[in-house]
């Protein structure tokens, strides 16, 4: 999920903040994300919708070409892991607002 080692400070609050969440919606979030498609959905909103997809650095060689692939319409940005709006938040919002002000 981090790409640079986390200091335990750092490691202690994102645990914190992650166990913020009741287990209820932890369990929902989950179940959500292992047996949902959303694949048609997301065909649509980018046959109609301006649409960015991050993709982690590690997931690349796979999420990339599957986008490209399947969701034509989307812009893609490689960069850092999983919380890459967390470590890398200049260059996360920097590509954002690019993609925004091309609207």
């Amino acid at each position: 999920m981090i790409q640079h080692k986390m200091e335990p400070d750092e490691l202690e609050y994102l645990l914190d903040i992650s166990g913020r969440t009741p287990y209820w919606i932890c369990r929902q979030l989950f179940c959500d994300a292992v047996f949902s498609n959303y694949l048609e959905i997301a065909k649509d909103v980018g046959a109609t919708l301006p649409s960015l997809m991050f993709i982690a650095e590690h997931w690349q060689g796979i999420a990339k070409p599957f986008v490209e692939a399947h969701l034509p319409g989307y812009d893609t940005y490689v960069m850092g892991g999983h919380l890459m709006f967390y470590e890398y938040p200049e260059k996360w919002n920097r590509v954002l607002e690019d993609f925004l002000n091309k609207l």
